[in-house]
């Protein structure tokens, strides 16, 4: 008897193999065999248009291996297939979404249509220049990824160490971006999804290098623009700054003078809306913002992220914008 975990990819497919119905030869995969389920994983994904036949011997089985269940013979199973082209697996966001951002952005964030499988995510993630050539570690490269609990949004976290000016890697490897040049993130196509399937299509996004940001945020420098009671009007804010857009969701709340408003942010580059849940009501407001609140660079309220060494800074911090609607 041999142990199944010993066998070879070809020893499976004596046992366990799939078929486009009516065809001699097996169907192109990853044949396996664990707590007696039996698994195929193929190479390409199968068309939905025709039929295929599964085929598990157990004469076969049950000479090398000592399973429980006492079946013979052949069995054999028809298989049909939704298509799943249509369900694949497919970038639905990139933040930020400017197409020019300062040279010391410190993160992205990539959002998938579906649960994301378990590869190393920079095997399958480039940085190019705009001569095609790719950039050398330009991200904190963590194997298992930077995934939010549902696996379907991916940070991007660009190597601090490199934009932070006078540190190590800084100072030995150069700064990720260089001003007034174009790049280019690319995630292939090959990523697979939880389900074993490759994305739906490659994705690009090409980008301008401006200038740094190396200020704190103000948020005295913002404008708001206030709706009218009774209706559902958007609260709009415009910063002047690109913020970092998953923390403005759980960073930035509106209330009044009964708690918090419940509503929900639309997001752009400069200009954000709060659009409540329901109408306005006349009376006093007040947003208030974590002082932890990044932009796209890491600045928070508090602080820059990237100081000079000596530099004083004695601003009095403010968190909160007043308002009235009438």
């Amino acid at each position: 008897m041999h142990s199944l975990k010993s066998l070879k990819q070809e020893e499976y497919t004596s046992l366990f193999y799939v078929r486009v119905k009516n065809s001699s030869f097996n169907i192109l995969g990853k044949y396996m065999i664990s707590d007696s389920v039996f698994t195929f994983k193929p190479r390409f994904l199968p068309d939905p248009k025709l039929v295929h036949t599964a085929f598990i011997d157990f004469d076969a089985l049950n000479r090398i291996s000592d399973l429980p269940g006492g079946k013979s013979g052949l069995e054999v199973f028809e298989l049909a297939f939704d298509s799943m082209a249509d369900n694949l697996t497919y970038i639905t966001s990139f933040f930020p979404t400017a197409d020019t951002l300062p040279s010391n952005v410190l993160r992205c964030y990539v959002y998938f249509s579906n649960a994301m499988g378990l590869d190393d995510p920079y095997d399958h993630i480039k940085v190019t220049d705009s001569k095609g050539e790719p950039l050398t570690e330009p991200f904190v490269e963590i194997p298992e990824g930077l995934w939010d609990e549902s696996r379907t949004r991916l940070t991007l976290l660009f190597h601090p160490g490199r934009i932070k000016r006078g540190v190590g890697p800084n100072m030995s490897k150069g700064e990720i971006f260089k001003e007034k040049e174009t790049y280019t993130i690319e995630l292939s196509q090959g990523w697979v999804d939880g389900q074993g399937r490759p994305l739906k299509q490659r994705f690009s996004k090409t980008f301008f290098i401006d200038k740094a940001e190396r200020n704190s945020i103000n948020i005295e420098e913002w404008a708001v623009n206030i709706p009218y009671a009774q209706t559902k009007e958007a609260l709009a804010l415009k910063t002047g700054r690109m913020l970092d857009q998953a923390l403005i969701r759980r960073m930035v709340k509106v209330y009044s003078e009964e708690g918090i408003v419940p509503g929900n942010w639309s997001l752009g580059t400069f200009f954000h809306s709060f659009i409540p849940e329901y109408p306005w009501g006349a009376g006093d407001y007040i947003l208030k913002v974590d002082p932890r609140l990044e932009d796209v660079s890491g600045n928070t309220l508090l602080s820059a992220f990237d100081v000079e060494t000596g530099a004083i800074t004695n601003r009095q911090i403010v968190s909160s914008i007043e308002f009235s609607i009438e």
